[in-house]
Protein backbone atom coordinates (compact mmCIF):
# COMPACT_ATOMS: atom_id res chain seq x y z
CA UNK A 1 0.00 0.00 0.00
CA UNK A 2 2.93 2.42 1.08
CA UNK A 3 4.62 1.73 -2.66
CA UNK A 4 1.44 2.80 -4.33
CA UNK A 5 -0.16 5.48 -2.20
CA UNK A 6 4.25 6.86 -3.90
CA UNK A 7 2.79 6.26 -6.93
CA UNK A 8 -0.73 7.86 -6.51
CA UNK A 9 0.98 10.82 -5.05
CA UNK A 10 3.31 11.86 -7.90
CA UNK A 11 0.36 10.68 -10.16
CA UNK A 12 -1.71 13.22 -8.81
CA UNK A 13 0.82 15.75 -9.29
CA UNK A 14 1.12 15.08 -12.86
CA UNK A 15 -3.16 14.84 -13.52
CA UNK A 16 -2.96 18.51 -12.04
CA UNK A 17 -0.25 19.69 -13.95
CA UNK A 18 -0.72 20.50 -17.74
CA UNK A 19 1.80 22.03 -20.21
CA UNK A 20 1.69 21.88 -24.34
CA UNK A 21 5.07 20.52 -25.12
CA UNK A 22 6.45 22.12 -28.06
CA UNK A 23 10.17 21.55 -27.82
CA UNK A 24 12.82 18.45 -27.68
CA UNK A 25 15.78 18.58 -25.77
CA UNK A 26 18.27 16.87 -28.12
CA UNK A 27 21.51 16.80 -27.05
CA UNK A 28 22.89 17.59 -23.08
CA UNK A 29 26.63 18.34 -21.60
CA UNK A 30 27.66 19.06 -18.96
CA UNK A 31 25.20 20.56 -15.49
CA UNK A 32 22.08 22.37 -17.11
CA UNK A 33 18.76 22.80 -15.29
CA UNK A 34 14.93 22.77 -16.18
CA UNK A 35 12.48 24.43 -14.06
CA UNK A 36 8.90 23.96 -15.13
CA UNK A 37 6.02 26.66 -13.63
CA UNK A 38 5.46 25.31 -10.02
CA UNK A 39 7.68 22.94 -10.12
CA UNK A 40 11.80 22.51 -8.65
CA UNK A 41 14.25 22.61 -10.65
CA UNK A 42 15.56 19.26 -12.02
CA UNK A 43 18.59 18.02 -14.47
CA UNK A 44 17.76 18.29 -18.63
CA UNK A 45 17.84 14.50 -20.03
CA UNK A 46 18.51 14.29 -23.55
CA UNK A 47 15.04 13.97 -25.77
CA UNK A 48 13.30 15.50 -22.61
CA UNK A 49 10.08 17.61 -23.57
CA UNK A 50 9.99 21.51 -23.39
CA UNK A 51 7.45 24.07 -23.01
CA UNK A 52 7.55 27.55 -23.99
CA UNK A 53 7.65 29.06 -20.93
CA UNK A 54 10.23 26.44 -19.11
CA UNK A 55 13.51 27.97 -17.43
CA UNK A 56 16.80 26.65 -18.52
CA UNK A 57 19.67 27.06 -16.74
CA UNK A 58 23.12 26.64 -18.13
CA UNK A 59 25.56 26.38 -14.66
CA UNK A 60 29.42 26.69 -16.52
CA UNK A 61 31.16 27.55 -19.53
CA UNK A 62 31.40 23.69 -19.69
CA UNK A 63 27.94 22.80 -20.32
CA UNK A 64 25.81 23.46 -23.27
CA UNK A 65 21.65 22.27 -24.47
CA UNK A 66 20.46 22.08 -27.80
CA UNK A 67 17.19 21.75 -28.79
CA UNK A 68 14.37 21.75 -31.91
CA UNK A 69 10.89 21.29 -32.81
CA UNK A 70 8.69 20.03 -35.68
CA UNK A 71 9.37 22.61 -37.80
CA UNK A 72 13.20 21.66 -38.08
CA UNK A 73 14.43 25.16 -35.68
CA UNK A 74 17.03 24.22 -34.06
CA UNK A 75 19.08 25.97 -31.37
CA UNK A 76 22.37 25.45 -29.54
CA UNK A 77 23.08 27.26 -26.28
CA UNK A 78 26.01 27.46 -24.95
CA UNK A 79 25.76 30.61 -22.84
CA UNK A 80 26.43 30.69 -18.96
CA UNK A 81 23.31 31.73 -17.15
CA UNK A 82 19.76 31.08 -17.53
CA UNK A 83 17.34 31.34 -19.48
CA UNK A 84 13.35 30.89 -20.77
CA UNK A 85 12.75 29.13 -23.73
CA UNK A 86 10.57 30.95 -25.61
CA UNK A 87 12.42 34.25 -25.16
CA UNK A 88 15.44 32.38 -26.13
CA UNK A 89 13.74 31.42 -29.55
CA UNK A 90 12.86 35.10 -30.08
CA UNK A 91 15.63 36.55 -30.34
CA UNK A 92 17.42 33.58 -32.13
CA UNK A 93 17.15 32.06 -35.57
CA UNK A 94 17.21 28.43 -35.86
CA UNK A 95 20.54 27.00 -37.69
CA UNK A 96 21.70 23.51 -38.01
CA UNK A 97 25.35 23.23 -39.09
CA UNK A 98 25.34 19.74 -41.00
CA UNK A 99 21.52 19.22 -40.79
CA UNK A 100 18.87 19.73 -42.56
CA UNK A 101 15.35 20.91 -41.00
CA UNK A 102 13.70 18.03 -43.18
CA UNK A 103 15.24 15.40 -41.71
CA UNK A 104 14.77 17.17 -37.84
CA UNK A 105 11.46 17.29 -38.27
CA UNK A 106 11.72 13.62 -39.51
CA UNK A 107 12.87 13.08 -35.99
CA UNK A 108 11.26 15.08 -33.85
CA UNK A 109 7.73 13.67 -35.35
CA UNK A 110 9.40 10.13 -35.09
CA UNK A 111 10.09 10.67 -31.12
CA UNK A 112 6.42 12.48 -30.37
CA UNK A 113 4.77 11.76 -32.93
CA UNK A 114 5.25 8.14 -33.95
CA UNK A 115 1.26 7.80 -35.70
CA UNK A 116 2.44 10.82 -38.35
CA UNK A 117 5.93 9.29 -38.62
CA UNK A 118 4.35 5.75 -39.93
CA UNK A 119 2.77 7.46 -42.39
CA UNK A 120 6.15 8.39 -44.48
CA UNK A 121 7.95 6.07 -46.43
CA UNK A 122 11.60 4.84 -44.89
CA UNK A 123 13.71 5.96 -47.52
CA UNK A 124 13.27 9.72 -46.82
CA UNK A 125 15.02 8.91 -43.63
CA UNK A 126 16.04 6.56 -41.17
CA UNK A 127 14.19 8.19 -38.61
CA UNK A 128 10.89 8.22 -40.16
CA UNK A 129 11.44 3.73 -40.43
CA UNK A 130 10.87 3.84 -36.86
CA UNK A 131 7.49 4.33 -37.29
CA UNK A 132 6.66 1.43 -39.73
CA UNK A 133 3.68 -0.04 -38.62
CA UNK A 134 1.05 0.93 -36.30
CA UNK A 135 1.82 1.96 -32.94
CA UNK A 136 -1.33 3.32 -31.93
CA UNK A 137 -5.27 3.08 -33.05
CA UNK A 138 -6.77 5.62 -35.25
CA UNK A 139 -9.39 6.59 -32.08
CA UNK A 140 -6.30 6.70 -29.25
CA UNK A 141 -3.10 7.66 -31.22
CA UNK A 142 -0.33 7.15 -28.91
CA UNK A 143 3.23 9.13 -28.90
CA UNK A 144 5.19 7.82 -26.28
CA UNK A 145 6.40 5.00 -24.97
CA UNK A 146 6.08 3.36 -28.29
CA UNK A 147 4.61 -0.14 -27.95
CA UNK A 148 7.44 -2.77 -27.06
CA UNK A 149 9.57 -0.65 -25.91
CA UNK A 150 12.70 -1.66 -23.53
CA UNK A 151 14.29 0.99 -21.47
CA UNK A 152 15.97 1.84 -18.11
CA UNK A 153 14.97 5.04 -17.70
CA UNK A 154 14.31 6.19 -13.94
CA UNK A 155 11.69 8.32 -15.20
CA UNK A 156 9.06 8.14 -18.07
CA UNK A 157 6.80 10.31 -19.73
CA UNK A 158 3.80 9.04 -21.63
CA UNK A 159 2.04 11.41 -23.96
CA UNK A 160 -0.88 10.87 -26.17
CA UNK A 161 -2.79 12.86 -28.76
CA UNK A 162 -5.83 15.14 -27.66
CA UNK A 163 -8.64 13.89 -29.81
CA UNK A 164 -11.78 14.97 -27.99
CA UNK A 165 -13.10 18.80 -26.79
CA UNK A 166 -12.83 17.12 -23.46
CA UNK A 167 -9.64 17.64 -21.41
CA UNK A 168 -9.96 14.56 -19.47
CA UNK A 169 -8.63 11.45 -20.39
CA UNK A 170 -8.62 7.87 -18.24
CA UNK A 171 -4.50 6.60 -17.73
CA UNK A 172 -4.24 2.93 -16.34
CA UNK A 173 -1.75 0.86 -16.22
CA UNK A 174 -1.68 -2.77 -16.00
CA UNK A 175 -0.05 -5.94 -14.52
CA UNK A 176 1.53 -8.57 -16.20
CA UNK A 177 -1.13 -10.49 -15.01
CA UNK A 178 -3.78 -7.76 -16.89
CA UNK A 179 -5.04 -6.58 -13.72
CA UNK A 180 -5.20 -2.68 -13.36
CA UNK A 181 -2.19 -1.15 -10.92
CA UNK A 182 -3.12 1.91 -11.23
CA UNK A 183 -6.09 3.72 -13.03
CA UNK A 184 -6.08 7.98 -13.32
CA UNK A 185 -8.45 10.32 -14.60
CA UNK A 186 -6.22 13.37 -16.21
CA UNK A 187 -6.52 16.63 -17.48
CA UNK A 188 -3.92 16.59 -19.62
CA UNK A 189 -2.01 14.35 -22.99
CA UNK A 190 0.58 13.28 -20.65
CA UNK A 191 1.83 11.65 -17.54
CA UNK A 192 5.08 11.50 -15.84
CA UNK A 193 5.64 7.69 -13.66
CA UNK A 194 8.87 7.10 -11.65
CA UNK A 195 9.72 3.41 -12.53
CA UNK A 196 10.93 2.90 -9.76
CA UNK A 197 7.79 2.82 -8.24
CA UNK A 198 6.67 -0.10 -10.85
CA UNK A 199 10.05 -2.24 -10.44
CA UNK A 200 9.64 -2.34 -6.31
CA UNK A 201 6.02 -3.68 -7.13
CA UNK A 202 7.79 -6.43 -9.39
CA UNK A 203 6.30 -4.60 -13.05
CA UNK A 204 9.58 -4.66 -14.96
CA UNK A 205 7.04 -5.76 -17.60
CA UNK A 206 3.78 -3.83 -18.04
CA UNK A 207 1.10 -2.72 -20.16
CA UNK A 208 -0.23 0.81 -20.24
CA UNK A 209 -3.54 2.65 -21.99
CA UNK A 210 -4.99 5.90 -22.71
CA UNK A 211 -8.94 6.15 -23.20
CA UNK A 212 -11.04 10.06 -23.85
CA UNK A 213 -13.94 9.89 -21.28
CA UNK A 214 -16.50 11.73 -23.05
CA UNK A 215 -15.83 10.18 -26.46
CA UNK A 216 -14.57 6.65 -25.43
CA UNK A 217 -12.86 4.28 -27.98
CA UNK A 218 -14.83 1.14 -28.84
CA UNK A 219 -11.18 -0.87 -28.60
CA UNK A 220 -8.12 0.41 -26.67
CA UNK A 221 -4.97 -0.55 -27.77
CA UNK A 222 -2.55 -1.84 -24.51
CA UNK A 223 1.34 -1.06 -24.77
CA UNK A 224 3.80 -2.61 -23.62
CA UNK A 225 6.98 -1.76 -21.70
CA UNK A 226 9.72 -3.59 -20.45
CA UNK A 227 12.02 -1.89 -17.14
CA UNK A 228 15.33 -3.13 -17.64
CA UNK A 229 18.63 -2.13 -15.36
CA UNK A 230 21.73 0.15 -17.33
CA UNK A 231 23.72 -3.20 -17.32
CA UNK A 232 21.06 -5.35 -19.22
CA UNK A 233 20.20 -2.96 -21.52
CA UNK A 234 23.54 -1.84 -22.52
CA UNK A 235 24.39 -6.26 -22.73
CA UNK A 236 21.23 -6.66 -25.12
CA UNK A 237 21.65 -3.26 -27.18
CA UNK A 238 25.46 -4.28 -27.57
CA UNK A 239 24.68 -7.75 -28.95
CA UNK A 240 22.37 -6.32 -31.31
CA UNK A 241 24.96 -3.32 -32.54
CA UNK A 242 27.61 -6.26 -33.37
CA UNK A 243 25.13 -8.10 -35.49
CA UNK A 244 24.70 -5.20 -37.78
CA UNK A 245 27.45 -5.32 -40.80
CA UNK A 246 30.46 -2.98 -41.10
CA UNK A 247 30.60 -0.84 -43.63
CA UNK A 248 32.87 1.84 -44.50
CA UNK A 249 30.70 4.70 -44.84
CA UNK A 250 30.69 5.60 -40.68
CA UNK A 251 27.18 7.48 -40.69
CA UNK A 252 25.08 4.45 -43.13
CA UNK A 253 26.81 2.17 -40.12
CA UNK A 254 25.62 4.41 -37.21
CA UNK A 255 22.33 4.70 -39.01
CA UNK A 256 21.92 0.95 -40.13
CA UNK A 257 22.85 0.61 -36.07
CA UNK A 258 19.99 2.92 -34.88
CA UNK A 259 18.02 1.38 -36.85
CA UNK A 260 18.39 -2.33 -35.50
CA UNK A 261 18.48 -1.12 -32.23
CA UNK A 262 15.15 1.00 -32.82
CA UNK A 263 13.26 -2.32 -34.15
CA UNK A 264 14.21 -4.35 -31.13
CA UNK A 265 12.27 -1.84 -28.73
CA UNK A 266 15.93 -0.22 -27.59
CA UNK A 267 14.87 3.31 -28.73
CA UNK A 268 17.55 4.84 -25.83
CA UNK A 269 20.16 3.68 -27.31
CA UNK A 270 18.87 3.95 -30.74
CA UNK A 271 18.71 7.49 -30.26
CA UNK A 272 22.67 7.61 -29.58
CA UNK A 273 23.57 6.50 -32.90
CA UNK A 274 21.15 8.80 -33.94
CA UNK A 275 23.24 11.67 -32.65
CA UNK A 276 26.96 9.86 -32.85
CA UNK A 277 25.59 9.25 -37.27
CA UNK A 278 24.55 13.10 -37.28
CA UNK A 279 27.05 14.69 -35.64
CA UNK A 280 29.89 12.93 -37.72
CA UNK A 281 27.76 14.53 -40.67
CA UNK A 282 28.19 17.90 -39.35
CA UNK A 283 31.98 18.10 -38.57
Amino acid sequence: MKTLFLFISLAVSSCLAAQKSQWLVFLVHGDVQLTAKGKMPVAVKTKQVLSSEDKIEIKNDQSEITFFNKAGDYYQVKEKGGFIVSDWVKKNSGKAPGITPKFMSYLYEEMLHPAKGAKRNSSESVAASWGAGSRGNACMPVKWPLNLIITSKDTLVFTWAHVSKSLHYQFIIYGPDGDEFFNCLIRDTQMVVNTATLRNADLNKFSWSVNPVLKPCEAIEKNRVELVNADEEEKRAAKISKEVPKTENEVLYNLAIADALGLAGFYDKAFEYYLRAIFYTSK
